[in-house]
Parts: C-alpha cells; structure tokens; sequence
C-alpha cells in the first residue's frame, strides 16, 4: 500500500516489537520495507523468467530493451494503489533477471476503494428488496445491535452474489444463479426474499465501481497520469497495466481495462498471493546481496506562508541531487518562524487555504 512516513514507522516498530516476542535473532538494519505494487511487479518478473526457463523460449509479455512503462494496477478488498513503473537493460545486457532495471515514476495516492464497495452495493439493493416485500420490515424499528448483525448478514450475502455475477459474467449467462435466497431473523420473524438477478441487472448495481473512465476502480489511474478521463489518446497510457489483487479476478473488471485503456491487461496467477510472492523473492534476494530498489519517500515537504501551503521537497525529489529552496525575507526580519509539515505529494506548488 502507499504508506505515509508515520505508517511506515509504525510497521517497521510492529516488526521489530515481533522478532523481539519471536525470540529471532534479526537486526533492525535487516528488517526492509516494500510497497506491495512493487512486490508483486517483482513476482510478476520472476513468472516470466521461469515461464521462459520451462518452456525453452525467449519470450516475454515486456519489452525490456525498449524501456517498457509498467502500471501495477493493484486492487484488493479495501484499496487501490497505483505505481508506474519503467523497466530496461543496460546497452548491450542480455535479457536475464539480474540484469532488468526497474525505475518507479510515480506512486498514485490512497485510494479507499476496492471489493468490498461492491458488497455493500449488492446489500443496499437486498435491503431495498426487503423493504418493498416486507412492509413490516424496517431498519428504523431495531435496536442497534440488530442492526448491525443485519449489515454484516448482507455484506456476507453481497459478497457471494458477487461472485455469482463474476461466475455468470464469465460464463456468459444472462441470469446470475444464485438459487438459496436470501434470509434474515429479526425479533423472532423469519424474512426471506429471492435474490433474482438478470446479469445486466447486476453489473448496472455496480456501474458507480466499474464501468467507463470515470468510474471509481479507474478515475484514479487518470489522476496519477493526469490526463482527463473524457479527453485523452491511447499513447497517453502506458504500454503493459499488470493486474493484481484479488479483484482484478473479476472478468468485468478486467475487460474494462482493455476498453477503457485500449490495453491487454498483463495478468498473474492467483493474483491476491502476488505480494506475498514478491516479497519473499525480494528477501531472498537481499540475502543474496543483490541491488535493492530504491522507492518514493512517503511523503512531500511543505512551508507554511500566509497564503497557504508552499511545497519546497516534492517526494520523488528526496534522496537525490541536493535542491535549494529560496524564499524572501522583509528587510527588518532579524529572526522568522519556520513550520514545515509532511503529507501527501501534489502536483501544485502552491496550496492555498
């Protein structure tokens, strides 16, 4: 995910507070943070290779000598982080492991979005249902903790027909099966509706998700590209999006891809484990002494004026060449108040408040 500087610490002081309780004998200086877009680009990777080791063949879904832009499009339950990534070898390298550079342009903000808005779409509707063939049934006429054993029978419910729909969509069914119904006990009565969905019907519950450019599992790709999602050009978007993170499973989601982003997403088996997998390739490289990847800071650096917010060290700048920042005085100031605060990266220079 794309930590802050104060989550980063805080998992790093988690991890260390775990190898103490362990008993593991791990120096902090060991103990490495990886952004999971980058971990599972590294899985990825490391597919490729071994795919073209088994089968006896140079070929590969990358074009590593042309400088390949990569987009991890990483959507999970809860979240979508974005990273761009561009790959090469050096003049004259063969195309091995060792010898593919990976450089990160730029790192999407958090993004509070993922399966589990699905889920709470489909509960609204079964909630809607319920309403409309139970006129005793209302939410405003239980208690508190009825209410919420409530919300999480429907999440629960909403995540199956979920899945149903992804079943049907692949399938190319027209009706989403899912024949038990849904059920709910509240105050000693038994409330039961059928869950009945066409499949247009269904994927339209989602439409606010995962449908055209301005939806909310794709909008923020045109945030961290800054383009327009109702005026841009297919140049405008990298050559290869890989897909990861349980969500990108879904066969709508990624058939959007290739229409939204005129691409053939690069996908990954059993995407939801990618991070897992790349984070143990990584360490064991590291053990190896191999060269490390170098990421973002997590945050940017801002002065306080009156005026607002000015940013004097944008993130991707830190660790780099040395950059001076230059700011005039009022010719009786013989002392001032500097206030710097950390936060999340922009493309402006000036925040005005």
């Amino acid at each position: 995910a794309s930590f802050t500087n104060e989550q980063r610490i805080s998992t790093l002081a988690a991890v260390e507070q775990a190898v103490v309780r362990l008993g593991m004998d791990l120096p902090s200086e060991n103990i490495s943070l990886l952004s999971e877009p980058l971990a599972a680009w590294i899985s990825y990777l490391s597919e490729q290779f071994k795919s073209a080791s088994d089968s006896g063949s140079n070929y590969f879904d990358i074009d590593f000598r042309s400088g390949s832009e990569i987009l991890v499009y990483d959507l999970g339950g809860g979240t979508l982080d974005l990273t761009l990534l561009k790959v090469s070898l050096d003049q004259g390298a063969s195309v091995e492991y060792d010898n593919v550079k990976c450089k990160i342009l730029n790192i999407g903000r958090y993004n509070a979005v993922g399966g589990t808005d699905c889920d709470k779409l489909i509960a609204l509707d079964l909630l809607r249902r319920f309403e409309i063939n139970h006129p005793d049934f209302s939410m405003a006429k239980i208690s508190k903790q009825e209410a919420q054993s409530i919300k999480s029978i429907l999440l629960n419910y909403g995540e199956k027909i979920k899945l149903a729909i992804n079943e049907a969509y692949t399938d190319e069914d027209d009706e989403v099966d899912f024949p038990q119904g849904v059920r709910l006990d509240v105050g000693g009565n038994r409330y039961e509706i059928e869950a009945e969905y066409a499949l247009d019907e269904a994927l339209g519950l989602l439409d606010s998700l995962m449908k055209g450019p301005g939806a909310q599992f794709f909008k923020p790709v045109f945030d961290l590209l800054e383009l327009d999602p109702e005026d841009y050009a297919p140049s405008d978007i990298p050559e290869n999006i890989l897909l990861i993170g349980g969500m990108t499973e879904f066969s709508y989601v990624q058939d959007q891809v290739k229409e939204i982003f005129g691409r053939r997403p690069l996908v990954t088996p059993q995407p939801q484990y990618a991070v897992a997998r790349g984070a143990a390739i990584y360490s064991e490289l590291k053990s190896r002494g191999s060269e490390e990847y170098s990421e973002f800071a997590a945050d940017s650096y801002y002065v306080w004026t009156k005026s607002g917010f000015k940013k004097i060290l944008g993130r991707d700048s830190i660790g780099g060449e040395e950059i001076e920042s230059v700011h005039k005085l009022a010719s009786a100031t013989d002392a001032f108040d500097l206030k710097i605060f950390a936060g999340e990266d922009t493309k402006f220079e000036h925040l005005s408040v």
